[in-house]
This record gives C-alpha cells, structure tokens and sequence, in this order.
C-alpha cells in the first residue's frame, strides 16, 4: 500500500517540539517524507523508527525502509550531515517515539478508512478498529471484531467473527 501523503522532517519536529528534552535536528537536508511509525527491521517504506542501542541504529541505517531516525545523542555519536540518515535527537527519544505513533501519522499518510484498501486489507463493516492501530500485510478482519488502541497487526493474517484484541 502506497502512502498518499508524506510528512517532512519539519512536520514531524512540529508534532513533537513541545515533548522532546534537548531535540537536534541531524541531516534535515536530506530529502525524505515520513509516513508511519515503524520497527529499525521494517520493510514499510517511508518509516520512521527508535532506535535505543548502536544495533538497532546500525540496522535502521542499514534498512532503505527507514527514512528518519529517532534516538539519543550517546546512542548517535555522530551528528553530522554526513550521516547517511536523518536524526532526532532528544533525551526522551521513547516518550517522543510513541507521542508520534500515538499522533496516528500512517492514519494520515494511509486511507485506512475504507472497508478494503490496495486489496491488501478487507475489514468488514461492523468491525471497530481503533485509529491508532497499524494495519501491515494482508489482513482479513471479521464481523464484531473489535481491535483497541495502540495494536500492530501484521499480516498474512485472519481475524475471525467477534474478536476482541488489546495491545
């Protein structure tokens, strides 16, 4: 599923100017739009990840999926525009991270509204699926199926009739 809108660097530094302690902006020259919340291992195009060691920042640098990065300044070391990537930078890199999801940005940048989307989802119309929840793969929603906030389902995946889900 492509996305229909991307976020720049300065929108997403405006959603969460007011949470982040000590916010660096890194590589802002980079060309890239943002258009969901992801994982450093994601294969979503357009993400934007935590990364909380130098593992998982070498892998989100690593990942082309991977279009912004948020982390620590110790996590980073190196703030340069050399950085292959562009880094946020706070204290509180996990509180920013999940004020960001929380925002919901890939109900924005995605129609999840509709009832099927790309052909990739087909949630029935009596389901009640939480703006905040992220929707990958192929995924089957049955009727009365309930899925409460903050839930990542990843498909090939099929929920039957009546279904309730919780983060």
């Amino acid at each position: 599923m492509k996305p229909h809108r991307l976020f720049s660097i300065a929108e997403i530094v405006a959603r969460i100017e007011q949470v982040a302690v000590g916010l660096e902006v890194h590589g802002s020259s980079h060309e890239t739009g943002v258009a969901q919340t992801s994982f450093s291992y994601s294969e979503h195009p357009n993400s934007i990840v935590l990364t909380a060691n130098h593992g998982w920042l070498q892998r989100a640098v690593e990942n082309d999926a991977v279009s912004l990065i948020i982390t620590t300044p110790r996590v980073a070391k190196l703030k340069s525009e050399a950085f292959p990537k562009p880094l946020l930078l706070c204290q509180n890199p996990d509180e920013v991270y999940y004020v960001l999801h929380n925002s919901a940005i890939h109900a924005e940048s995605y129609d999840l509204s509709t009832t099927e989307t790309s052909g990739e989802h087909h949630i029935d119309h009596t389901a009640d699926i939480h703006p905040s929840v992220v929707l990958e793969g192929n995924i089957v929603i049955g009727e009365q199926v309930k899925v409460g906030p903050f839930c990542y389902l990843r498909g090939p995946i099929e929920i039957g009739a009546g279904t309730t889900i919780h983060a």
